[in-house]
């Protein structure tokens, strides 16, 4: 029963669509009320959802003594819905390949350089973000990136991980491909009180990750940004004024 109400799930029937329909199933043809009653749901609400069924070929009604009846013919009424809804999305994704060309055009300059955001939360997520500078190196073709870290003598103590371990593959495509990195580290005992450049992957691999310590790493035209606590967030910022200052900024601690 399980199963067949996650198929159900599967091709759209929302939970009280499908509990429904199940009923009306091993009940047989019957009058909307006895099916509210036996599914434990308003009759009113029932009877929507009975309708909204009928619209959508997956109940049949008819009329005995004046009141509505509803049955279910077969499981072909199943798969016509299923293949309704194929030709449906066929002919949306046609829709869409059409108008994207034409949607894209309605972007404004102004539009266009509206920041972009997005947000990463948990340890797997901030995996994903990593992975994700990976692949903006490789699409806009940059030999070279920014990186600002923490790593106070506390953070290293209590940080039981280190960048490395969400970002290996990043660390080593970095040294595979030659890119040149310039990490800004703020550094001292409890708190940040100077900030000295290193260069390489290696140094960015070797920062703390956790105990409230910081990564922002200068990307092209993206800002990432992490901060590792025992859920780590992470924001993509794509701000090319943004990127800009912030570089700016950098450039004059060295």
């Amino acid at each position: 029963m399980d199963d067949i109400q996650q198929f159900l799930g599967q091709i759209g029937l929302s939970e009280p669509e499908a509990q429904i329909r199940l009923t009306l199933r091993q009940m047989g043809t019957s009058p909307a009320s006895s099916i509210a009653r036996q599914a434990s749901l308003p009759r009113v609400t029932t009877y929507k959802i009975l309708q909204r069924l009928v619209d959508e070929w997956l109940v049949a009604q008819t009329q005995r003594g004046g009141t509505a009846q509803f049955w279910i013919q077969d499981s072909t009424l199943l798969q016509s819905h299923i293949q309704r809804q194929q030709t449906k999305w066929t002919r949306d994704q046609e829709a869409f390949v059409q108008l994207k060309a034409s949607l894209d055009s309605f972007r404004t300059n102004a539009q266009a350089a509206t920041p972009t955001i997005q947000m990463y939360e948990g340890k797997e997520q901030i995996r994903h973000l990593f992975a994700d500078i990976q692949q903006t190196i490789v699409d806009h073709d940059l030999r070279m990136i920014s990186t600002f870290g923490t790593a106070t003598f506390q953070e290293q103590v209590v940080a039981h991980q280190v960048v490395r371990d969400y970002a290996e593959g990043l660390i080593d495509f970095l040294d595979d491909q030659k890119v040149l990195i310039t990490n800004h580290i703020a550094e001292w005992w409890l708190t940040m009180e100077q900030i000295r450049s290193y260069p390489g992957a290696e140094m960015l691999a070797d920062l703390p990750a956790g105990d409230h310590a910081i990564n922002i790493m200068i990307v092209g035209q993206i800002v990432f940004v992490v901060i590792y606590t025992s859920q780590p967030i992470g924001i993509r910022i794509g701000s090319p004024e943004l990127s800009w200052a912030l570089n700016f900024v950098l450039q004059q601690t060295e």
